[in-house]
């Protein structure tokens, strides 16, 4: 925004504040953390990990390049979580045995606003592994 004028040192009163310029748009294509879930503890068998409804677009790279899939404790015999686009499995991440960090295998995807996305946890949930967080990374 503008600067109001100040006098010399001395010199008296100090002008107004000037007018606040107008904010800048967004960057396209700027890559975001758009999403972040955690769950303390274990996992339940089939834990509903995340389900939500977009309020804007998002688009996803290849194997959810940039984001996260951890538990604080190690797997004892491997994890897969399942990502879903509006009820449709698109994608999973895993972590194998013996380890925290997992890694997504889906395809590029893009999201609409009123679409969703639900990361269900495995069928029968591990017995070490826990305080999972997933961060996606995706675009606006």
């Amino acid at each position: 925004g503008h600067q109001g004028y100040q006098g010399n040192v001395g010199a008296g009163v100090q002008g107004p504040q000037g007018l606040q310029g107008s904010q800048g748009a967004a960057g396209a294509g700027v890559f975001y953390n758009v999403i972040n879930v955690f769950s303390v503890g274990l996992m339940d068998n089939l834990e509903t990990l995340l389900f939500l409804t977009f309020t804007e677009a998002v688009s996803f790279p290849t194997n959810l390049s940039g984001s996260y899939f951890r538990g604080r404790v190690n797997a004892t015999s491997g994890v897969t979580i399942t990502l879903y686009k509006n009820g449709v499995s698109f994608g999973t991440g895993t972590v194998p045995g013996a380890s925290a960090n997992g890694a997504f295998t889906t395809p590029a995807t893009s999201f609409a606003i009123g679409d969703t996305l639900i990361i269900i946890g495995p069928a029968t949930a591990d017995t070490t592994f826990s305080d999972v967080a997933v961060n996606l990374l995706g675009t606006l």
